[in-house]
């Protein structure tokens, strides 16, 4: 985790010792936006196994953003995302139950025009995400978020903006409860009858499942210079 840390800690300062010799005559600005799409969940073969879910089904996703584009090619973006609901059809116990992922995210946003009014855009950036729902422990982690989209001027300071991103291993999943293993000890007494004599018994951690998120989202945001 402190690698992942640090690259992403050089990958954000470098735009910024950039952008000292960037392009002077490039108006930057501040802009906000918002918009809605689909969520695809994907989990590893343990977790289908262990629950019987709607895992690969899609959910209504939405976000909302705000950044700053301080260089022709180069910004950075803070979001906020609703990934949708899952709905898990029956766990080990035979319950049904839904649960909520939510996430916020900090990316580096590099730009490239196309023409005057289209431009293209490869997002990197860190996600930190949760999982929140009945029957299940709030669970949160930090995951990479990898993006790639398009920015259209409509005119006004107004544009549209479709995007897919994708996080891996960004929501986890930890079984309900501890996994206790006992061994018994027997002995046998003077007359050769077998009798328990004590037992050990260990607690471990349930394994824990992770699930990808992959969304694709139509947003329209709006310039301030």
């Amino acid at each position: 985790m402190k690698r992942i840390i640090l690259i992403f800690a050089m990958v954000m300062l470098f735009p910024m010792v950039a952008n000292a010799n960037g392009d002077e005559d490039y108006k930057k600005y501040f802009y906000v936006g918002g918009g809605l799409g689909f969520t695809a969940f994907s989990a590893d073969q343990d977790f289908e196994n262990f629950y019987d879910s709607d895992i690969g089904d899609e959910a209504l996703a939405a976000k909302v953003y705000g950044g700053y584009r301080f260089h022709k090619h180069m910004g950075i973006e803070l979001g906020l995302h609703y990934f949708g609901e899952i709905e898990f059809e029956e766990d080990h116990k035979g319950d049904d139950f839904d649960s909520t992922a939510k996430g916020m995210s900090l990316s580096l946003l590099w730009h490239a025009p196309v023409t005057e009014r289209i431009g293209v855009f490869l997002r990197t950036g860190m996600l930190y995400s949760g999982l929140t729902g009945d029957n299940i422990d709030d669970m949160d982690g930090i995951s990479f978020i990898l993006g790639l989209g398009a920015s259209i001027d409509l005119g006004n300071n107004f544009f549209i903006s479709p995007e897919i991103e994708w996080s891996p291993n960004v929501l986890r999943v930890s079984d309900e409860g501890e996994v206790t293993t006992t061994f018994y000890g027997y002995d046998y007494d003077d007359e050769g009858y077998e009798q328990l004599v004590g037992t050990v018994s260990f607690m471990d951690k349930a394994p824990t499942h992770t699930i990808d998120v992959l969304s694709t989202t139509l947003t329209i945001g709006w310039r301030f210079f």
